[in-house]
């Protein structure tokens, strides 16, 4: 009779399905929502034309670019990516057809 230990040390275990073990397609919707997260990064942007000879107005403002949402803090960011992109993303994803 076999020991615990000598079970789990047999038994062959994976913490996750190979690429081509996924019937649903699940490394594709996650190479594209890793490519939609990836989109949004923190940087600075021109709120409206920042030439005066445009008759712009614009200033230059930290934000998420893809949004063109103002944050000014690290916390900022990451409850935007969670709260406003990641949501997008699931929807996008739920809504895909898989193979």
């Amino acid at each position: 009779m076999k020991t615990g230990l000598e079970y789990l040390a047999n038994k062959k275990r994976r913490c996750y399905d190979a690429p081509d073990a996924d019937p649903m397609g699940k490394a594709k919707l996650l190479e594209d929502a890793q490519h939609e997260l990836m989109k949004h990064h923190w940087d600075t942007f021109c709120t409206e034309p920042l030439s005066i000879a445009e008759g712009g107005k614009g200033v230059i403002v930290p934000g998420c670019v893809a949004c063109r949402k103002l944050l000014y803090t690290n916390n900022q960011y990451l409850s935007h990516l969670a709260l406003d992109v990641l949501p997008g993303i699931l929807e996008k994803v739920s809504r895909a057809p898989t193979e």
